[in-house]
């Protein structure tokens, strides 16, 4: 409902939930933190790719804790010599974690583009702040595998982390069947 020089009313109206007795559990029993990180653990390499330096240091952090092997670029061009480096030296990433806007004129789409070039395989998830950003909601049109917003959870990281570099070796190991080439 809204006034002229009144201001703006707004009703929100949420569906009721079931019934229930206070004797129910109204959710079912959360696992322990303990057992939630050893369900996420994981092992690989991922290049985390973003400007700001406290996010590239949670990520560090969080997937370290992990298992993972992180290693850190703040431009797209320096996180595209470190792969081409890795890869040239048969030690490439299993993942990269690409911020769609970067400073320097190339943001995430521009650099997986050129991971791309350097290997048709490579697994990247895109990151930003900005969720509304069209990217975000096709990023598989773009070539990545995953996506994830900021500001980062440690949980929802660990776990699209695990789940996109578990899909793409999955993927890969099915075509290297299919192929009889490995």
């Amino acid at each position: 409902d809204s006034k002229l020089h009144s201001g703006s009313t707004f009703t929100v109206y949420l569906p009721a939930a079931p019934h229930q007795t206070f004797a129910e559990p109204a959710v079912a029993p959360k696992a322990s933190n303990e057992e939630t990180t050893r369900q996420m653990n994981g092992n690989g390499r991922i290049l985390i790719v973003d400007d700001e330096e406290a996010i590239r240091a949670l990520v560090e952090f969080t997937l370290g804790r992990l298992g993972y092997e992180v290693t850190e670029a703040d431009t797209a061009l320096r996180g595209v010599e470190l792969y081409r480096e890795a890869f040239k030296q048969g030690r490439r990433f299993d993942l990269v974690i690409l911020d769609l806007t970067l400073p320097g004129g190339m943001g995430g789409k521009d650099a997986l583009k050129m991971l791309l070039e350097i290997d048709p395989t490579v697994t990247a998830i895109v990151s930003s702040g900005y969720a509304t950003d069209a990217t975000m909601s096709r990023y598989q049109d773009l070539g990545f595998r995953g996506v994830i917003s900021k500001p980062y959870e440690a949980a929802e990281l660990g776990r699209t982390v695990q789940e996109t570099i578990l899909a793409s070796r999955s993927e890969n190991a099915a075509e290297c069947e299919f192929q009889h080439a490995c």
